[in-house]
């Protein structure tokens, strides 16, 4: 996103967060900065050792409004329904343990040019299981839905790569990158005004919106059944 002022995409959304916490420091406390509750999708099947079908997919993903949770659910029944894996989804924080799955996908949405931290702590703490996984990255971006700057969209590409040689011992199979969405009612009051209020200094209508491919998603998870032995 350009706008006539020359802000950027990237530069919108630090400035809008910025925005928000000011708003928040300023006037608004607690219930300024406190958020809607979100429905974090997840779905879990009891491990069996005895199953005729051994093979196990886990799909782990960070969220923070949610709308990465439904990429998440898309993948896994694009999965399940296209292999005979047993599909998990969970978010990133209720994960233990991923000794089960042979087969795991990771995935989050980027803030301020970088995947959030949630999802890059998990790649760290479990590198050494996950270096004998089959292991992919997804993430979405807003960046991806609504910009046309090469540089900034580059930025975003190169997210994987540098977070492969921030961690080496994990080695991605397949990486996705998909457009995301943006929803005001699910935000802290803050944080929707601070994004009202940059929208209409870039001149622009609005930031929100649900950009999400999902012919792209689901295009993207059937590759996916390939790492799987049927």
């Amino acid at each position: 996103m350009s706008d006539r002022n020359g802000i950027s995409r990237k530069q919108f959304i630090t400035r809008a967060t910025a925005a928000g916490i000011g708003i928040a420091f300023l006037g608004g406390g607690f219930f300024a900065t406190r958020s809607p509750e979100v429905d974090y999708y997840e779905a879990l099947q009891a491990i069996d050792a005895s199953s005729n079908n051994p093979h196990r997919t886990l799909v782990a993903y960070a969220s923070m409004y949610g709308s990465t949770g439904e990429v998440a659910k898309e993948i896994a029944e694009t999965i399940a329904t296209h292999s005979n894996t047993i599909v998990d989804v969970a978010l990133i924080d209720n994960i233990t343990d991923v000794s089960a799955y042979d087969q795991i996908i990771i995935g989050a949405p980027v803030k301020i040019g970088a995947w959030l931290p949630d999802a890059v702590s998990f790649v760290e703490e479990n590198r050494q299981q996950l270096q004998n996984k089959k292991v992919s990255y997804f993430l979405t971006s807003m960046i991806l839905a609504n910009s046309d700057d090469a540089t900034e969209r580059g930025e975003i590409y190169n997210i994987f790569n540098d977070l492969e040689q921030q961690i080496p011992e994990v080695q991605p199979v397949h990486k996705g990158y998909f457009a995301g969405a943006i929803d005001y009612d699910k935000m802290a009051p803050a944080m929707r005004v601070a994004f009202r209020m940059m929208s209409s200094v870039a001149g622009q209508d609005s930031a929100a919106g649900d950009f999400r491919d999902w012919n792209a998603i689901s295009a993207w998870a059937s590759e996916l059944t390939e790492n799987v032995s049927i």
